[in-house]
């Protein structure tokens, strides 16, 4: 098999995480998990993003030590229901600590 390199994010090297958008007509916003261990996410969410969800989130992703990401992200509805996470994408964040810049794209399917 292919060993699948991770994406390597630096600041001056920006990263784009894309996922395809929720078809739910009563979706509220998505919530955007930012952790340091695969597979654990806490409760708190990083990032609030409303749909349609198309942002640039170098400011709020905030301050990143060099090292290893996953990022994963729920879709909430009106109700205030949140969903399962997605897929986990994971980057490699190299260089000093700063805020680099990571794009999160949605993808209207």
């Amino acid at each position: 098999g292919q060993t699948q390199t991770m994406p390597q994010c630096s600041p001056a090297r920006p990263c784009e995480v894309v996922w395809n958008a929720n078809t739910e007509a009563d979706l509220k916003e998505y919530r955007l998990y930012l952790s340091q261990v695969s597979g654990t996410y806490g409760i708190v969410p990083k990032l609030v993003i409303p749909k349609p969800g198309v942002l640039a989130s170098s400011i709020a992703l905030g301050v990143l030590m060099e090292g290893t990401y996953f990022i994963t992200l729920t879709a909430v509805d009106l109700a205030g229901n949140e969903s399962g996470h997605s897929n986990e994408v994971a980057f490699v964040y190299d260089g000093a600590p700063a805020t680099p810049v990571i794009t999160i794209t949605v993808t209207v399917p």
